[in-house]
């Protein structure tokens, strides 16, 4: 999924359903070339230091998806409300060339 590409839900939704809830908290965050991700934070850092060792390349990221809440995974994938939450605030912050920290709660 790429911002610069008209990014859908579906995109979204895929990303989403890719990582395992269980295995890690994760980090969803958009690089410089638009690229979206969703990476499980390494169990060796916080989230803040895997955001230090990241930053270079992150223009935005949202709020740590922490690990047994169900915001990555199947469930998070099916939650229409989940999901139109985070791509709304995706689409609000790269269309507005916001770069940083967002909090979605």
């Amino acid at each position: 999924m790429n911002m610069n590409n008209k990014p859908t839900r579906a995109e979204l939704q895929q990303l989403l359903s890719a990582a395992d809830d269980d295995a890690a908290h994760h980090m969803l965050w958009v690089g410089f070339d638009g690229e979206v991700h969703v990476d499980p934070i390494p169990s060796h850092l916080s989230p803040v230091g895997y955001y230090e060792s990241m930053k270079d390349v992150m223009k935005i990221r949202l709020e740590t998806f922490e690990q047994g809440n169900k915001y990555v995974g199947p469930t998070a994938q099916g939650d229409t409300n989940w999901v139109n939450l985070v791509f709304n605030a995706l689409e609000r912050d790269w269309a507005n060339g916001f770069s940083g920290y967002q909090d979605l709660f």
